[in-house]
């Protein structure tokens, strides 16, 4: 009987160390770079070439899959972060420590991601110029924030594709709206040949 009991303590044990760690991954597009140790993933502005200044704020979404993604909390921060306060001049790279997927992520798990950045307004959806990735997968980082003393959080690169931000406020009018003007315009011109 006793030994049943120690045998279930240390399965119920190693079952909740498991479940303790926290799949992570690095919010920062710093790496990779390329030969020349330039980072490869920056955030561009309306077009490929031009990097992103002034006011840009960005928001790291991962998953167990593509169908799954939602913001990820920075451990210290919010999900979405505003990157001229991160105190660097470069407003197309960002550093916000390390972001958490959700629980029921294990660490070391295969995950995906996306990135979106935005400037113009606090909140995406009240962007003028916004853009984001693809996604993408990678394996994430275990981090168990149980242990005592607290061990760091593993660097795991988040190794995010670059990112173009476009002019959401352009209006772009349907093809009915053109073709009425067309209809329209044939008709005075008709109208003043008579």
């Amino acid at each position: 009987m006793k030994k049943s009991l120690l045998l279930a303590a240390l399965v119920a044990g190693s079952v909740t160390g498991a479940m303790a760690t926290t799949a992570t991954v690095n919010l920062s597009n710093f790496a990779p770079t390329d030969a020349n140790g330039i980072p490869t993933g920056p955030i561009y502005y309306l077009a490929p070439g031009t990097l992103a200044s002034g006011d840009v704020w960005v928001e790291v979404w991962g998953g167990a899959d593509a169908s799954s993604l939602a913001p990820l909390a920075a451990a210290f921060k919010a999900s979405s972060f505003d990157v001229t306060g991160d105190g660097k001049d470069d407003m197309y790279l960002f550093e916000a420590g390390i972001g958490e997927f959700p629980a029921a992520i294990a660490g070391g798990s295969d995950v995906t991601l996306k990135v979106r950045a935005w400037s113009g307004a606090t909140a995406y959806a009240d962007a003028q110029f916004a853009g984001e990735t693809g996604t993408w997968t990678l394996k994430s980082g275990s981090w168990d924030k149980t242990a005592q003393p607290l061990p760091l959080a593993p660097d795991i690169a988040l190794n995010m594709p670059a990112l173009t931000m476009i002019d959401t406020s352009t209006v772009i009018p349907e093809p009915t709206t053109i073709a009425l003007a067309l209809i329209g315009g044939a008709a005075l011109f008709l109208r003043r040949r008579q």
